[in-house]
């Protein structure tokens, strides 16, 4: 019974064993509890990263493609409008001007076959100036190739009901143009250059067209 007194305790009439290393035990778990939270909070975090990076990679796909379809839906536009086009009467840093006579076999440039596009840095967009088919005979002003200064007749018509904008494309942050010869009226070919930006992707393309013959 004395080497049983160190492990065992009386109570009353019943001997009852000692429970040893019952705080040991309780420590422990306490232990294993702060090592769970700990492995579980590294897990949450590397899985809450890896999330976000996926989240973000989808995000940049989504502008990148966006800013891509807008590219080409504005290089069709300026590359027909190029083509079809008989003579640049005026050109700039940010703007040219076109004759776009279509089937007609006229000597000189009218009001209706005037056609002006534009970079609005301000707004980030590229315009096209272009008058309605409403317009009468009396309207459909005739301009003198030689003399007239087709910049200034564009740009003071420009947004009016006589030749109405048109957004081709926005996000556009810069717009320019080369041709192929020094005088504009003497070019045949167009080159322009285009960079558009959304949200955190900006892309820029090169692109060209010869006039009509």
């Amino acid at each position: 019974m004395a080497r049983q007194h160190r492990s065992a305790r009386w109570e009353g009439c019943v001997w009852r064993p000692r429970r040893l290393g019952g705080r040991r035990r309780a420590g422990l778990t306490f232990l294993e509890l702060l090592l769970a939270l700990s492995i579980t909070t590294l897990i949450g975090a590397a899985v809450g990263a890896m999330l976000l990076s996926v989240s973000t990679g989808v995000s940049m796909q989504s502008e990148t493609r966006c800013c891509l379809v807008s590219h080409v839906v504005a290089s069709l536009r300026i590359g027909e409008a190029l083509r079809t086009a008989k003579k640049v009467l005026a050109a700039g840093d940010a703007y040219i001007v076109l004759w776009v006579p279509g089937e007609s076999t006229d000597a000189s440039p009218r009001l209706s076959q005037l056609l002006r596009i534009e970079h609005q840095p301000t707004a980030e967009e590229l315009r096209c100036y272009r008058s309605t088919a409403e317009l009468t005979e009396a309207q459909d002003v005739t301009y003198d190739l030689v003399t007239t200064d087709f910049d200034a007749v564009t740009d003071a018509l420009k947004g009016t009901d006589l030749m109405p904008g048109h957004v081709w494309a926005d996000n556009v942050t810069d717009w320019g143009i080369r041709l192929n010869a020094e005088d504009p009226r003497d070019a045949r070919y167009v080159g322009y250059r285009m960079t558009m930006r959304v949200d955190d992707v900006t892309e820029a393309t090169f692109g060209g067209a010869a006039l009509r013959n």
